[in-house]
């Protein structure tokens, strides 16, 4: 043992003999047993690390060490030793705390003074017997070197007594030693550190820099964190106070306010929280307020339910200049200068090839439960849709991971369609009212009126959210409903969408949604609600209809609303409402004209037709058939259409028969006078797609008669007049139709740039069908040109949207395709060409796009 003592950076250690008092007032004799023995195995660990004994403190040592290393090395070897021995059994148990703190300082004779002395012994006495803790100082040089199995756990930071600044405290741990014990013992005038959890945080690194960046602005000392119950509301403010803890020297406290339910007892909480002590008539407030002589921050959790004391948290803001908060709540405080942060859902998707927090989060505590979850194949994809179908909610990853030691992922992503109750309960040490999803969102749904929770359960049948006109026409309250719809929003169980097209939206988690349908069919109103909805699109498709004859803006309002038609047209389906929604898909026609679209649509339709007889839906069979490239089945049902629809003399029906029959029409005269009268038709009616479709179809006619100048001139007309409409999407395919005839023509550069100005438009719109026109096109373009190879890949790229979508080419693009292939074959052979298709199916749809504009350079 050195007789020196180490100067410089030094490491020094203080231990003590947990509850020795006891021991020697009742065991006496063992005690002194026991202590000689202690006494051995602290000096020769001591010695042997080359340390040096400053004092023998009767029931501990203090001891010194020129490095952090050999410090770290005595502890582990000591607490092995005297947890392994057996200890006399009069004393029950003989546990020694341990503390580590490193400083510069100089020893006074043969002992050391100071500060660096007195936050070591302040150290030891916050810890427990077998417990071993470390300050940041003595942390930060042995990181790095730790003992091989050993860890450190962060236990926060912590006031302690006689000190004037907070200290982040580290427990070390070392395998098959004690390593759980109860929180610290710091003391009540300390103030209530933050809490430390046993588990990891992943991501919201942005969140975090950006909270942290609002509090270190001058105008900001409390921002608010908002979100459902579930969300991670509270470990991210948690985390985020971590990271700031040390630019604020009276350091962070946490107020759980889940103590109290009395918003007169939330001051009461608060000065407690910073190690204030009531005294007399003194006020809460303004003791909270003296005690906080440093910038300090306060993290104020679960403020929803004692919402009534914001004048409070006002009041301590206004008394002590030192103090800012991050408080959680499921509603805003509403008091002067709070800043407002909306807590989203964990991240299940990425567009950057990296993993997605919420995955990430289902793999590490899937892992916590030690179960190995593969990364690749089915279980990697069931993980996917898992996180996707819980919206990234936190508390729900977690609860779902823990039923991953019953069952496989597969058989879990099955079974979460079905009942929240697969989801179970969560771990022992959460708040009741985390244990579950169900007792999440009923604490939530406590503070609202019968009214708000009957509208948060009517919200639920709109999968995509409803505007304000839709939740007019299916909530049918007597109560105010934009207040209703207020209180449900400030209490985050519904989100306003703002930006869209058509409007805001007020939407909900997929489980909320999932529990409001539950309320919802408890109150017995679920048909009705879906059946008003109904009613709101047999009210409003007549005039949507018109729309799309005349603008695209209808298009970007249905693709964001398209969940809650496909919602009422599957419950029509079942509900005798069938005819009503046949007459609202049929005025759409122009929306489900296209490819992503038409899989939805032929789907619901195809179920549909034994249901019901009439014209429309003979139609609407017909014209999706056609877009699936079945010729017989459309031709079939579309006469029988045009049958019934003359009878009935329904001239625009008729018209529109005429033009989708023309399509298969081979007889080019006879065809071409079916889409000449169409022409007049809705030349007449003022129907500008109806009208675009037919001079479309008439061009065909001239093509297939060998007039190509003719279909030449007919299609520029219809582009320069889709120029006037400013109808984008009607642009884009008229600049398709044209480039195909300039294909025809031999006109290959012109036709190259007509379909690049489609290309753009599709692109910008994504619209993958129109991506993979125009893609077919560019192959064309370039194995004219002697790219052979190259016209393959981009064609393999277009060949694989065509197999996900389930849609057919345009006739005359299968004409240009087919003969590119042909020329193809004949330069490099069958087995090459299909080479080459195969290497092109594997771009994603942005390598494709990227590819397929390479000829626009």
């Amino acid at each position: 043992m050195s007789t020196e003592l180490p100067s410089g950076t030094v490491t020094l250690l203080f231990t003590d003999i947990e509850g020795s008092s006891a021991h020697w007032d009742r065991h006496r004799s063992d005690m002194a047993v026991a202590l000689t023995r202690h006494n051995e195995i602290l000096t020769a660990a001591i010695d042997q690390h080359e340390g040096s004994v400053v004092k023998d403190k009767g029931d501990g040592f203090f001891a010194a060490f020129p490095s952090a290393d050999g410090a770290v090395a005595c502890v582990v070897q000591a607490q092995a030793q005297l947890q392994a021995y057996q200890w006399p059994e009069s004393l029950g148990s003989f546990r020694v705390r341990m503390a580590l703190h490193s400083g510069a300082i100089e020893p006074e004779g043969n002992d050391y003074r100071g500060p660096v002395v007195n936050r070591v012994a302040r150290l030891e006495g916050i810890a427990h017997g077998g417990q071993v803790v470390l300050s940041e100082a003595t942390r930060a040089l042995v990181q790095d070197s730790l003992p091989a199995g050993t860890s450190l756990r962060d236990l926060g930071s912590h006031m302690l007594r006689g000190m004037d600044r907070p200290e982040r405290v580290y427990q070390l741990c070392v395998p098959d030693l004690m390593n759980d014990f109860p929180p610290l013992r710091t003391e009540t005038g300390g103030g209530v550190p933050l809490p430390s959890y046993q588990t990891s945080f992943v991501g919201r690194e942005e969140e975090r820099s950006t909270i942290g960046e609002l509090l270190s602005s001058d105008d900001t000392r409390l921002v608010t964190l908002l979100g459902p119950g579930g969300i991670g509301k509270t470990r991210l403010a948690v985390e985020t106070a971590r990271d700031l803890v040390e630019d604020f020297g009276g350091g962070a406290m946490f107020v759980d306010l889940v103590r109290t339910s009395d918003p007169a007892d939330v001051g009461l909480v608060i000065a407690e929280a910073v190690g204030a002590h009531p005294e007399g008539m003194a006020s809460p407030v303004a003791l909270a307020a003296a005690r906080i002589l440093d910038p300090t921050l306060l993290v104020l959790d679960n403020f929803e339910h004692v919402q009534e004391a914001s004048t409070t948290v006002a009041e301590l803001l206004d008394a002590s200049a030192d103090v800012r908060m991050i408080a959680t709540s499921r509603a805003p405080l509403n008091i002067r200068g709070e800043r407002i942060y909306r807590v989203e859902p964990l991240g299940s998707v990425n567009g950057d090839g990296r993993v997605p927090p919420a995955l990430a989060l289902f793999y590490e505590r899937v892992a916590s439960h030690g179960v190995n979850l593969s990364t690749e194949g089915g279980e990697a994809e069931a993980a996917k849709m898992i996180v996707r179908r819980l919206d990234g909610l936190p508390l729900a990853i977690e609860l779902v991971a823990a039923r991953t030691r019953l069952m496989g992922v597969r058989e879990l992503e099955q079974m979460l369609t079905e009942s929240l109750d697969v989801l179970g309960s969560g771990a022992a040490d959460l708040p009741e009212r985390q244990r579950t999803i169900r007792s999440t969102i009923e604490w939530s749904l406590d503070s609202v009126t019968d009214a708000q929770r009957r509208l948060f359960a009517q919200i639920s049948v709109f999968p995509a959210g409803p505007t304000l006109a839709q939740l007019r026409a299916v909530a049918a309250s007597d109560s105010d409903l934009l207040d209703d719809l207020t209180v449900l929003v400030d209490n985050s169980l519904v989100s306003p969408a703002t930006g869209l097209a058509g409007g805001t939206r007020y939407r909900q988690l997929v489980l909320l949604r999932d529990y409001g349908a539950e309320l919802l069919a408890k109150f017995g109103d679920l048909d009705v609600t879906l059946g008003r909805l109904v009613d709101y699109y047999t009210s409003v498709s007549p005039e949507i209809g018109r729309r799309l004859q005349e603008m695209e803006e209808p298009h970007r309002e249905l693709r964001v609303d398209h969940a809650n038609l496909l919602a009422a047209m599957w419950w029509a389906l079942e509900h005798d409402r069938l005819a009503d929604m046949v007459d609202v898909v049929s005025d759409l026609w122009v929306y489900w004209f296209n490819g992503d679209l038409a899989a939805n649509g032929s789907e619901w339709v195809a179920r549909a037709d034994p249901m019901l007889d009439s014209a429309k839906l003979d139609w609407l069979v017909g014209f999706f058939a056609l877009q699936e490239g079945d010729a017989e089945a459309a031709v079939k049902r579309l006469a029988g259409a045009l049958e019934r629809f003359s009878k009935a003399a329904d001239e625009l029906w008729i018209a529109r028969s005429e033009l989708f029959l023309s399509f298969f029409i081979e007889d080019s005269k006879e065809g071409g006078s079916l889409a000449s009268s169409a022409v007049e038709t809705f030349e007449g009616l003022g129907n500008q797609v109806d009208f675009f479709m037919a001079r479309l179809m008439f061009s065909s006619f001239r093509l297939r008669e060998g007039d190509i100048d003719q279909a030449v001139a007919v299609r520029q007309e219809i582009v320069e007049w889709a120029i006037t409409q400013d109808y984008g999407v009607l642009i884009a395919w008229a600049e398709w139709n044209y480039a195909i005839v300039l294909l025809f023509a031999g006109r290959i550069d012109e036709a190259s740039d007509a379909n690049q100005r489609s290309l753009v438009r599709m692109v910008a719109d994504g619209y993958q069908e129109g991506v993979a026109s125009s893609a077919d096109l560019v192959a064309v373009v370039r194995i004219h040109r002697g790219d052979v190879e190259g016209g393959l890949r981009v064609l393999g790229g277009a060949i694989s949207i065509w197999d996900n979508l389930g849609s057919a080419r345009w006739p005359e693009a299968t004409i240009l395709v087919e003969q590119a292939l042909e020329a193809a074959r004949s330069a490099l052979g069958d087995s090459d060409v299909e080479r080459h298709i195969q290497e092109g199916s594997k771009l994603t749809l942005s390598q494709l796009i990227e590819t397929a504009k390479e000829d626009s350079i």
